[in-house]
């Protein structure tokens, strides 16, 4: 399915289930014997590479991390390429970026708030294009609440850019418990079972 327009997109849903299950909290640092490509700190981290790749591209758990270069590429091979969960924040582009180009065998962009551990966020912003291919599911923003008006901190994913192209073999976009997604600009949209997946709120 492909959905085309001009689109400012803002997307919110209530918890009825979360697909990753079990209480144990997930470690600030990347676990023992993956890879990422940036890793955020607490006081925040800054990439200025173009290339960033890794089993995570960007991982930021309670943490924060943020890329800022001309061009972009970014890619995961086992998990998501952009990882934010309980309190992570990740920041890719700006005015100064052109383009960023996200790739994942996994899913593209994570922005979970696990357990009531924290709100994530994840932004992502070029002043010419944004690409993002999942061989899963290319944005998933959950909060882990269940009010008939979202928190006024909650988990969210927004990405901008004139030009922006989102395509995933599953689910193209995914917002649960009270998450919100937006995407401001001229998008292409491709979703292998569909392309807006949200429930409740």
């Amino acid at each position: 399915t492909t959905h085309k327009k001009q689109l400012s997109a803002l997307v919110c849903a209530t918890l009825l289930g979360f697909p990753w299950g079990g209480a144990n909290a997930i470690p600030p640092g990347v676990p023992p014997g993956e890879t990422a490509g940036v890793v955020g700190t607490e006081e925040g981290f800054t990439s200025a590479s173009e290339n960033i790749s890794g089993n995570y591209g960007i991982y930021a758990v309670g943490t924060k991390a943020s890329a800022i270069a001309e061009n972009i590429t970014i890619s995961s091979d086992k998990f998501a390429a952009l990882y934010a969960y309980n309190g992570g924040v990740i920041n890719v582009g700006g005015d100064s970026t052109k383009s960023v180009i996200i790739t994942s065998t996994s899913g593209g962009i994570d922005a979970i708030n696990k357990n009531n551990n924290g709100a994530a966020f994840v932004s992502v912003k070029a002043s010419e294009s944004v690409s993002i291919v999942s061989d899963t599911f290319a944005l998933w923003a959950q909060n882990g609440t269940q009010s008939t008006q979202a928190p006024e901190s909650h988990s969210s994913i927004t990405v901008e850019a004139p030009t922006i192209s989102i395509e995933a073999k599953e689910e193209a976009i995914v917002a649960f418990s009270n998450a919100e997604i937006n995407i401001t600009g001229n998008a292409t949209i491709k979703g292998g079972s569909a392309l807006i997946d949200t429930r409740g709120n």
